[in-house]
């Protein structure tokens, strides 16, 4: 704050004859912007005669709007402005034409920093991935009220397992350079085993090798009720990509690559899925093969030959062999039930 007397009287012996107006000492304003401030209210203005005449100017800082500028209380509303010092100049005239003035700084500064910032993410919502396929998280943009573009701050929580089919949810968090935080953005992955239409289960089928594998020694004899249970475990190749069929623990699942029968030939007799001689348990084969054998033919000496139908299919895709733990490649097999297309024993 300053003071200035501009003007002073003397009488014939020198003393004084009028004091120009006097002002109390007063410090700096700090607001935020947005209010509105009273540039003078806590001014008191004291003289010898009368004051006839205020008048606020600015003289430095940045221009504001004075509202009301010839009195002591003339305020200013800081919506529009921007922070920093500003000097206003407050004169005063007496009826006498003595002047002075005061001077006072306004330092505005932004309010509290309470906006979080906005996360944009440019991508869907969901996406389905195949297990083995590569997940890369989508770009995503931070825009924040005061600190404006804080892309750079975003962090992504990225928990996708692609080995490992299930649901995840990948989060997009943000600050801001006053550590507001972003409402989290997600995004959700599924990543799941393919799921091969019939036509492509067929091709893939037709260039696999499998391997027949059942629980220990099969028991096989005229009469017996009870199951055994066969999967088929395909053996990987260069020109086939497993990922394509539905495999549980390795083995074929039936129910899931659109497998719509399966039948067993053996010493021309068949069993099939479509009765209750053969169960299809997901990856599983339940067979009672018992039904397959003949009086006086021992089961060390069965030749099955197993016939999977696929969709529409009427073809059938075919592998037999004498041991069940043989490696076999699978062949179209044209109306494979017909008994007289059995290989030979």
């Amino acid at each position: 704050m300053s003071n200035y007397n501009q003007a002073q009287a003397f009488n014939e012996y020198g003393g004084a004859v009028n004091t120009p107006p006097q002002f109390n000492d007063v410090g700096t304003i700090t607001a935020v912007i947005g209010a509105v401030v009273s540039l003078g209210a806590d001014i008191t203005i004291t003289d010898d005669g009368t004051v006839v005449t205020l008048a606020w100017t600015q003289v430095g800082g940045n221009d504001a709007t004075i509202n009301n500028p010839g009195v002591k209380n003339a305020n200013i509303d800081t919506s529009a402005l921007s922070e920093g010092t500003r000097t206003f100049r407050l004169t005063a005239t007496d009826d006498e034409g003595a002047t002075s003035y005061i001077e006072r700084d306004l330092v505005l500064a932004l309010p509290a920093d309470v906006t979080p910032p906005v996360i944009s993410l440019n991508g869907p919502e969901s996406v389905t991935l195949r297990v083995g396929e590569t997940y890369t998280p989508p770009p995503a943009t931070a825009l924040d009220e005061r600190d404006g573009d804080v892309t750079e701050r975003i962090t992504i929580n990225n928990p996708v397992d692609m080995e490992q089919a299930g649901t995840y949810t990948v989060t997009f968090n943000a600050t801001d350079l006053s550590d507001n935080a972003a409402e989290p953005v997600t995004q959700t992955v599924i990543v799941e085993v393919y799921v091969a239409t019939a036509e492509e289960v067929l091709e893939i089928l037709s260039l696999l090798e499998f391997e027949i594998v059942n629980d220990g020694n099969v028991t096989a004899y005229y009469g017996r009720a009870n199951r055994e249970r066969f999967r088929l475990k395909p053996t990987a190749t260069a020109e086939v990509d497993l990922t394509k069929l539905a495999l549980i623990d390795e083995f074929l699942d039936f129910s899931k690559n659109h497998v719509t029968k399966v039948e067993l030939l053996s010493n021309k007799k068949t069993i099939s899925s479509e009765t209750n001689a053969v169960m299809i348990k997901k990856e599983s084969l339940l067979v009672r093969l018992g039904d397959l054998t003949t009086p006086g033919v021992s089961g060390r000496d069965l030749v099955v030959t197993f016939i999977v139908y696929v969709g529409d299919d009427t073809r059938g895709i075919v592998m037999s062999g004498r041991n069940s733990s043989k490696v076999v490649k699978m062949e179209f097999y044209e109306e494979a039930s017909a008994i007289d297309k059995l290989p030979a024993a």
